[in-house]
């Protein structure tokens, strides 16, 4: 939890023997590991605060489609929560190479080279929720404009998912403005250049545990075998961490549920899963 937040923003810890657990063990080991980090949020509208990445035939170009549940390469973003967590189960054939970079890096870079997208950049941009929001209603945005960079309490944190501000930008029809396009596709590019970004292999049993205020993260599409053992199947956790630093609020709303708040859950009571 230290190097989380104060180090480097990023650990890999290893050696966990996922091949002696069923998959409702490993979830249980999962979730009380994750626990001492922090406090698990829900992913869905579902109820999940453990959730099944994998491949389950979803289009990642619909914009309601979660990237998580497909198969294709991912755009470099960061999710909700103070931390995000996968733990290997299985592998696939080929592919799902996990890839991050650090966002205050990129700050770093966009001050040296173009100062001026900063602006913009603090004042943020409204998020398309997916029907995942309050409301519910699947054209639901965020009340707020979300800083991708906001200083605030002395520290420096980022807020980034370009699929989510450039749906909500087009939602009611109208063109993306050609400055928005150019701000998102140079943070896009730095975080996907090698002079950035650090590649690794999940192995079985690799837990990754990413400062989101921090890291920025992505994934290379991938091949699934016939048999199960060759199916990537990741869990993961969104956490708030306990003793997390202090957040802006109108940065800290991400799906209109308050600060630190995560996906609404919108199905009854009797019909929600703590797991994917």
């Amino acid at each position: 939890a230290e190097e989380l937040e104060h180090g480097r923003g990023f650990v890999l810890l290893r050696g966990l023997p996922i091949e002696r657990y069923s998959l409702e063990d490993a979830r249980t080991i999962y979730w009380g590991l994750g626990s001492y980090i922090g406090t698990g949020v829900s992913q869905n509208y579902k109820g999940h605060v453990i959730a099944s990445v994998k491949d389950m035939g979803r289009d990642y170009n619909d914009p309601n489609a979660r990237g998580y549940v497909s198969r294709h390469q991912l755009a470099p973003h960061c999710d909700p929560t103070d931390v995000v967590s996968l733990l290997c189960y299985r592998k696939p054939l080929s592919g799902g190479i996990s890839s991050i970079a650090s966002s205050m890096a990129i700050y770093n870079r966009i001050l040296a080279e173009h100062p001026e997208y900063l602006e913009a950049l603090y004042r943020g941009y409204y998020y398309f929720l997916r029907g995942e929001g309050a409301t519910g209603k699947p054209d639901e945005v965020t009340h707020n404009r979300i800083p991708v960079f906001s200083y605030f309490d002395h520290r420096l944190s980022c807020r980034y998912n370009g699929n989510m501000i450039r749906t909500a930008q087009t939602i009611s029809g109208e063109k993306i403005p050609p400055d928005v396009v150019e701000i998102l596709d140079y943070f896009e590019d730095l975080a996907a250049s090698p002079e950035f970004r650090l590649d690794m292999t999940l192995e079985l049993g690799d837990m990754q545990f990413l400062c989101n205020h921090a890291i920025i993260h992505t994934r290379s599409e991938f091949v699934d075998g016939e048999d199960e053992d060759h199916k990537r199947h990741l869990l993961r956790l969104w956490l708030n961490a306990h003793g997390g630093r202090r957040l802006e609020p109108a940065f800290a709303d991400r799906y209109n549920t308050g600060p630190r708040g995560g996906c609404a859950i919108t199905l009854p009571p009797q019909e929600r899963q703590y797991a994917a």
